[in-house]
C-alpha cells in the first residue's frame, strides 16, 4: 500500500496533537502512515518505518522538545531529508509543537528556514495548513478521489496505474465514444481542475457499473426488478439515470413500460408528455404516415406506441439509438424466441405481441448471430422464396419446413438456457402469426418500392 503522508513524531506528543491530527487527516480521505494502525503485531519496527518513509508522498514532522531528544526520530527525519534532496521537491511538512525557533535553529537550521505550521494556532488550523500542501487546489486526481469516496467508492491510491486507465476511459466518454453499455454523458467539458476531476470520478463509477452490466448481461431481457436492483446497488447510477432517462430507455427499454419503471415511473411519464417527435412531415415510420406521437425512447409507454410501425420500435428495443450503445446480447431471432418463451412472462402481453411482430418484420430471416442457426434449411429457403416473389407468394408450412423450424427453435431455446418446451414456443409462433407478420412486411416493402 502507498500513503499520502507519513507522520514522524515523538510518542509524548501522541495524545495532545498527533492522534487528533491523524483522525482529521483520515476524515479528509488521506492514507496516513501512523504506527497505531499502520503496523500489526509481529511487524518489524524498522522495516515498517522504512516502508512508510519510502512509500509516502509527504512526511509530517512534529517538531517538539521531546522529538529533539529522540535518536530514532532523527533517523526518520534524515530519511525524509534524503528523499527531499534527491527528488528536488518539498516533501517535509514541519509542525512546530511547544517549541521555539531558537531551539529548532540549534537542532537544524534548514528546518528552521522551512515554512511550518504551529500547534499554538489550534489543531484545525494546523490541519488546514497541511491540507493546502497535501491537497493543492485544482489537483484533479485528489478531488476525483474525494468525490468517489463521498459516493461510497474506495479507489486505489493516486500513484496506482488505475488512474491512468481511468483518464483514458474518461476522455473516450467525453467525446461520445460509448463503446460500453450503461454509460452516460459526463457532467461537463473535459477541462482541467475541478471539472476534470468531476469527469474522472463519474467515469470511474461508470466503469464500475458498466463492467458489472456487461458481465451479468443487464440488458433488454433482464427482469425489471433486477434492473432496478442493479441501479440501486451502484453509487451515482440512480441519479444519472434520472438526469438522462433517454439513455436509460436505451439500456433497459422494459422500464418504460407502464408499471415496470419503479422509481422512474414519474420521470418517464413526464418525458412522454413533454417530448413529442420533431418530425413535421409525413413519415414512413408510422402506421398513419403522420408524424409520430412521441419519440422512440418512450413509445412502449404510449397507448398506441406513438403510432410507430412495430419494426421501428423493435429496432430500437433490440439495437438502441444511433450513437447510444445498447447491450445487444441477443440477435433478432434469439430475441423473438425469448419473447415467445416463458422467460418473458413478466412483460405485458400487449407489449410483447407488438415487439414480437416488429422483430419478425425486421429480422425473422436474420439468424446469422447464432452459430447453429443454419441459413440453408427448408425454413430459411421458404422465407427467401416469399421475399423474392413479385406476386405476393404465401408462406407454405410444409412438413419439412415445420420440422426445420422446430429444430431451429429448439437449438435457440438451448442457447437461451430456457426451460420452455419447443412445442409451446412453436404453437405461440403460429398463434401470434409471426411468419405472417414477416410476409406482410415483405409485401409492404415491395408496394412501397412500386410507389403503391
Amino acid at each position: 500500500m502507498l500513503f499520502d503522508v507519513f507522520i514522524c513524531h515523538a510518542s509524548e506528543d501522541k495524545e495532545d496533537l498527533v492522534r487528533p491530527l491523524v483522525n482529521y487527516l483520515s476524515e479528509q480521505n488521506l492514507a496516513v502512515w501512523y504506527d497505531e494502525f499502520s503496523m500489526s503485531v509481529g511487524d518489524s519496527l524498522r522495516r515498517s518505518i522504512d516502508k512508510g518513509l519510502s512509500k509516502s508522498r509527504f512526511g509530517i514532522v512534529v517538531l517538539s522538545p521531546d522529538f529533539l531528544k529522540k535518536g530514532w526520530a532523527q533517523r526518520e527525519l534524515d530519511g525524509l531529508v534524503a528523499r527531499q534532496v534527491s527528488g528536488n521537491h518539498q516533501i517535509i511538512l514541519p509542525v512546530w509543537h511547544n517549541i521555539s525557533v531558537e531551539e529548532i535553529m540549534e537542532y537544524s537550521p534548514p528546518l528552521a528556514d522551512t515554512l511550518a505550521t504551529n500547534s499554538s494556532n489550534g489543531i484545525e488550523q494546523v490541519c488546514k495548513d497541511l491540507l493546502k500542501a497535501i491537497k493543492p487546489e485544482q489537483s484533479p486526481l485528489i478531488i476525483a478521489r474525494d468525490i468517489l469516496i463521498k459516493h461510497g467508492v474506495q479507489p486505489p491510491l493516486i500513484s496506482d496505474e488505475w488512474w491512468l486507465d481511468l483518464a483514458q476511459m474518461a476522455e473516450s466518454y467525453s467525446i461520445g465514444m460509448h463503446n460500453y453499455s450503461w454509460t452516460f454523458p459526463l457532467p461537463g467539458e473535459f477541462e482541467r481542475g475541478e471539472k476534470r476531476a468531476e469527469n474522472l470520478a463519474w467515469a470511474a463509477m461508470q466503469w464500475d457499473w458498466s463492467s458489472f452490466a456487461e458481465s451479468e448481461k443487464i440488458n433488454h431481457t433482464t427482469h425489471p426488478e433486477l434492473v432496478l436492483e442493479f441501479i440501486q446497488d451502484f453509487p451515482g447510477l440512480g441519479g444519472i439515470c434520472v438526469q438522462n432517462p433517454e439513455y436509460l430507455a436505451c439500456y433497459a427499454p422494459q422500464l418504460t413500460i407502464p408499471g415496470l419503471g419503479g422509481d422512474f415511473e414519474a420521470v418517464f411519464e413526464e418525458k412522454l408528455g413533454a417530448l413529442i417527435s420533431d418530425e413535421k412531415t409525413k413519415s414512413m415510420k408510422t402506421i398513419d404516415r403522420k408524424p409520430p406521437l412521441c419519440v422512440k425512447e418512450y413509445a412502449l409507454r404510449h397507448p398506441t406506441f406513438g403510432n410507430f410501425h412495430p419494426w421501428e420500435i423493435a429496432d430500437f428495443v433490440v439495437s438502441g439509438r444511433m450513437g447510444r450503445h445498447n447491450p445487444q446480447s441477443l440477435g433478432d431471432f434469439e430475441y423473438l424466441i425469448w419473447l415467445l418463451a416463458d422467460d418473458s412472462s413478466w412483460m405485458p402481453e400487449r407489449v410483447k405481441h407488438f415487439i414480437a411482430e416488429g422483430v419478425a418484420q425486421r429480422g425473422l430471416i436474420n439468424m446469422s448471430r447464432g452459430s447453429r442457426l443454419h441459413l440453408d434449411g427448408p425454413f430459411i429457403e421458404e422465407l427467401y422464396r416469399v421475399s423474392a416473389s413479385n406476386k405476393g407468394r404465401d408462406f407454405k408450412f410444409s412438413k419439412k419446413v415445420v420440422q426445420d423450424l422446430k429444430q431451429i427453435v429448439e437449438w435457440t431455446l438451448v442457447d437461451l438456457e430456457s426451460s420452455t418446451p419447443t412445442e409451446i414456443v412453436y404453437e405461440r409462433m403460429m398463434e401470434w402469426g409471426v411468419v405472417e407478420a414477416y410476409t406482410r412486411h415483405q409485401r409492404w416493402i415491395r408496394d412501397r418500392r412500386r410507389g403503391l
